[in-house]
């Protein structure tokens, strides 16, 4: 973070926010902040931020969105370099939305609190290791043989199954079940025996696990999460997958079991794979997507099996065409 590191949770004047997150102070704006608000409801003493450029779909924000925040009743702007001059006090910065997370994060923290300790509800084994500053909400229930970090956040009724070894600094939010067995059966002829999931969890630094989802132990080694990791809200990671760094699965992604995501991979809502296959680094799935196969680094995929997302628009395109009875 670039600037001045003041108090957390200090009201600050645009001086002071422009060095905070490492931007340009245009104009002049009396009195201090002490939150980010949306465009429709800022009031004087609150910031508001817009990017005029291009957004991750390659689309520009409407006009009468552009005058919305022209006319809003915010005290200051947090805008980018595009954003056109005007008679207001505004902090130009490279990216608008990162430097109002780094703000709400000052005022507001990152998480809803949770004591640092063990509540007197959850119930953990006397094998497992939890750091001193962890905190462990109410209903927690820690299995054997687990490991939890410096500063993990387990929210209420999260549940760790043996083995599951959490980095320092993550977070796992309300109802979340990590360790579960991995779905792993063998047919012998009558029925499916269950082979057991004795791999556990190993999930890396700073890791953010929304509520209700799943990750599967590992059959006879872990499940991986690699550090940085995000995961949404209603996600199944299945057994013997692996993450590498600053992965991101949007909500109700689906992961078949041995997985491989390598780094800085993007699934968007309800994508999901079909398992013993590698995504590359820097690939995005769209919303939806399914991966069937390997795919390779660096690309943009769509539909079912995921295929170049300019394929996919003009396979769309071209079905369109056909259900209205033409051919080209």
């Amino acid at each position: 973070m670039s600037g001045s590191m003041p108090a957390p949770g200090s009201a600050l004047s645009a001086e002071e926010i422009a060095s905070f997150v490492g931007g340009e102070l245009m104009g002049s704006a009396s009195g201090s902040f002490r939150s980010v608000a949306a465009v429709d409801s800022a009031s004087q003493d609150e910031v508001v931020f817009f990017r005029s450029g291009l957004d991750q779909r390659g689309a520009t924000p409407k006009p009468e969105l552009l005058d919305a925040v022209l006319a809003c009743s915010a005290g200051l702007l947090v805008v980018d370099a595009g954003f056109p001059e005007a008679k207001r006090a505004m902090v130009r910065v490279e990216n608008p939305g990162l430097a109002a997370a780094r703000l709400q994060q000052h005022w507001h923290g990152r998480d809803f609190p949770i004591a640092v300790g063990v509540h007197p509800t959850a119930q953990v084994d006397l094998s497992a290791e939890v750091a001193a500053s962890a905190s462990i909400a109410a209903g927690v229930v820690v299995g054997a043989d687990c490991v939890i970090g410096e500063g993990v956040h387990l929210h209420p009724g999260v549940v760790l199954y043996p083995r599951v070894h959490l980095g320092e600094g993550c977070t796992v939010h309300a109802n979340t079940v990590l360790g579960s067995p991995g779905f792993g059966y063998v047919w012998d002829g009558q029925q499916h025996q269950p082979m057991p999931q004795m791999g556990g969890v190993r999930i890396g630094r700073g890791v953010e696990i929304g509520a209700n989802s799943v990750i599967d132990a590992g059959t006879m080694a872990p499940t991986v999460i690699g550090d940085g990791c995000i995961l949404d809200n209603f996600v199944q990671v299945g057994h013997n997958c692996s993450l590498g760094r600053a992965v991101v699965l949007c909500a109700q992604v689906g992961l078949s079991g041995s997985t491989i995501l390598e780094d800085g991979v993007v699934m968007g809502g309800q994508s999901g794979s079909g398992g013993h296959l590698r995504v590359g680094t820097g690939t995005q799935i769209a919303a939806r997507g399914g991966a069937t196969a390997d795919i390779g680094p660096g690309l943009v995929v769509s539909g079912v099996p995921a295929v170049d997302i300019r394929l996919h628009h003009r396979m769309q395109a071209a079905l369109r065409r056909l259900a209205k009875g033409r051919k080209s």
